[in-house]
């Protein structure tokens, strides 16, 4: 699910922010934990379809035991990357 805001309701929103003096933390708040959050979550990618096409590819070389690990090694390494670009994007803030 994306939720994106018009420029105009992201002013408004400032503008509210301005008017009660601090900010009304409507968003998401990873704080300090965002790296604990995206070490325990591999739900970047469908792994059923992930699944599919690496068996399409490549099951004549690989067993089904070494499909799935492929599996959890491509949703380790996404997540992995994804929690080191939002640390990067969190520090930058």
């Amino acid at each position: 699910m994306h939720y994106s805001l018009s420029e105009a309701e992201l002013l408004e929103f400032a503008a509210l922010e301005d008017e009660i003096g601090h900010s009304l933390s409507a968003g998401l708040d990873w704080g300090d934990q965002i790296g604990e959050f995206f070490r325990q979550s591999c739900s970047y990618v469908d792994s059923t379809k992930l699944g599919e096409v690496l068996t399409e590819g490549l099951g004549n070389i690989f067993s089904d035991a070494e499909i799935q690990d492929l599996i959890e090694s491509f949703q380790q390494e996404v997540s992995r990357k994804v929690e080191l670009k939002l640390e990067q994007q969190h520090n930058l803030s």
